[in-house]
């Protein structure tokens, strides 16, 4: 899924990690759309394998990664 979520954003893979915050779990890229960060996350809920989380994300400058930062802290699945 994530790889084709990159591939399907016309951007530039920057980067590739694991996310976990103890509510989800799965891997996430980093892109690079000409002058714009993307963040693409495919996470599965600890609690819930079964359920698929995608969180897109947009940046162009360092507030706008830390309100996507505060997104996945106060994300809300039930």
């Amino acid at each position: 899924v994530l790889t084709g979520a990159v591939e399907g954003s016309g951007c530039t893979e920057a980067g590739r990690d694991q996310y976990d915050d103890g509510l989800l779990v799965g891997p996430y890229a980093v892109t690079d759309c000409g002058g714009v960060t993307g963040i693409i996350l495919t996470a599965g809920l600890t609690t819930d394998p079964d359920v698929l989380v995608l969180v897109l994300g947009q940046a162009t400058t360092d507030n706008d990664l830390a309100v996507i930062d505060q997104v996945l802290a106060n994300l809300f699945v039930s």
